[in-house]
């Protein structure tokens, strides 16, 4: 899987976005350099506990980044 950007994903954390598609889109919103930043912790993680926990704080960040956006009409305070 490739983001809009043409960055490429590993495979479990494709998987997980495929779980969450708001994640998906909070991940797609966010700039390139903070996706390589996740993708590069995921990557480097030394066991499969901490990459599982990495994905998993990935999802979260990235679906808290698709609720932070302004939707399109909505007035903010």
């Amino acid at each position: 899987m490739r983001t809009s950007k043409g960055i490429d994903l590993p495979v479990d954390l494709a998987d997980a976005f495929r779980e969450k598609p708001q994640a998906w889109e909070g991940f797609e919103a966010m700039r390139p350099n903070s996706q390589k930043d996740f993708i590069v912790a995921i990557e480097s993680a030394t066991g499969p506990t901490s990459r599982k926990q990495r994905i998993e704080r990935t999802i979260r960040e990235a679906e808290r980044h698709q609720e932070l956006r302004p939707r399109v009409g909505v007035r903010l305070p």
